[in-house]
């Protein structure tokens, strides 16, 4: 049997507030055994920046995104980690308060994996980061990034 390989999560949000409750949420329901955050696109690029430079850095397998971003396009991140060899696969999720359909439709047609609305009530919010949470961190298998194909790098 393969061992399942630990779930290491970017979450990009400039909410500090949302952030602080989908990691307390995070804590409660899964073991990811790393959970990174970024509060601007600029912030996010240069993580990934120092991921990809540093090839004992750990990199995540999993990418929550808030489109509501400052100083950068929401699309040029999608694009980034679309076109990076180094994070090409990895699943993005957008979860976002934005809920307008050209923003939906744009998420998916830049590879995004799934758009989740936030909802503004705080229950609610936890109720709907758990849902998503449960699919990617006990349902799915996620790729170990040091071995994207099988292989070591």
């Amino acid at each position: 049997m393969i061992d399942r390989p630990p779930i290491e999560a970017l979450i990009i949000d400039p909410n500090g507030e949302d952030v602080q409750l989908f990691l307390e949420t995070l804590e409660d329901m899964t073991s990811a055994n790393a959970v990174s955050t970024a509060a601007s696109g600029a912030e996010a690029l240069e993580f990934v920046r120092q991921c990809t430079l540093d090839p004992d850095r750990s990199r995540p397998n999993l990418v929550v995104l808030d489109i509501d971003l400052p100083k950068m396009d929401w699309r040029t991140l999608l694009e980034t980690f679309d076109t990076d060899p180094e994070w090409t696969g990895v699943p993005v999720v957008i979860f976002t308060a934005v809920d307008q359909r050209k923003s939906i439709a744009q998420s998916y047609a830049n590879h995004a994996n799934a758009y989740v609305r936030k909802p503004a009530d705080r229950d609610r919010f936890v109720d709907v980061v758990r849902t998503p949470g449960e699919f990617w961190f006990d349902v799915v298998w996620l790729p170990p990034r040091d071995e994207p194909n099988g292989e070591r790098h």
